[in-house]
Formats: C-alpha cells, sequence, structure tokens
C-alpha cells in the first residue's frame, strides 16, 4: 500500500512539473498574438480562431490520453501550420514562415543538453 502511494505521488508530482515547465498559451492568446504580428483581416481573425480551437481540442485529447505521441502533436501542428497559411496573404504568409521557423528552433535548443 505504501509503495503504491509513493508511486502515485511520484507520478503526480512528474506530470505536474512537466505542465508548470511548459506553459501553453490560450487559443484567445495566440489568435491575438497573430492578429498583431501578421495584421490579421476581421475575416482572417475568425478563420484563425477556428482551425486554432479544433487544434487546441486534438492536442488536449492527445495530452489526455497518457503519455503523449510527439510525432502525431508535430503532424497536427505542421497540418495547423498548412491551414492557417491557406487563410493568409502573400507578405503574412512570409511573417507566419519565419514565425514558424522561429518556433522549431526555440523547440529545438529547448532539448539540447547544456554541455
Amino acid at each position: 500500500m505504501l509503495r503504491t502511494t509513493i508511486i502515485l505521488t511520484i507520478a503526480f508530482l512528474i506530470s505536474s512539473i512537466s505542465v508548470i515547465a511548459q506553459p501553453r498559451m490560450s487559443v484567445e492568446d495566440r489568435v491575438q498574438h497573430l492578429k498583431e504580428n501578421l495584421s490579421l483581416t476581421d475575416k482572417q481573425v475568425k478563420q484563425v480562431k477556428t482551425i486554432l480551437v479544433e487544434t487546441d481540442s486534438i492536442m488536449t485529447s492527445m495530452r489526455g490520453n497518457g503519455m503523449p505521441d510527439w510525432s502525431s502533436m508535430r503532424s497536427v501542428m505542421e497540418k495547423t501550420d498548412d491551414k492557417i497559411l491557406k487563410v493568409l496573404n502573400d507578405d503574412q504568409k512570409t511573417l507566419y514562415k519565419k514565425m514558424i521557423e522561429e518556433r522549431k528552433n526555440r523547440m529545438q535548443g529547448s532539448r539540447q543538453k547544456p554541455d
């Protein structure tokens, strides 16, 4: 019984740390961020919000099923980026592609272990 309690406590602490370590922006925050950085029109804001709500639902479901499958999550993000790119004009696409590249660089940097 004690061993089970200890294991459950450790599992809870580990899962709590991962949540704390990676705060996620809400859909509204992400839409606002894109609106400001890409100068989205009202129509584009609605389209992007719809895409991000759908993605957020999928990602929440994936995280809720235990250990997330990172390759599946990456695939969902790539599909989301493709959908968002389709609603942008050429100038916005250039900016968004730069944002995607910066996000990838941040993610790769966070995975590298310091020497």
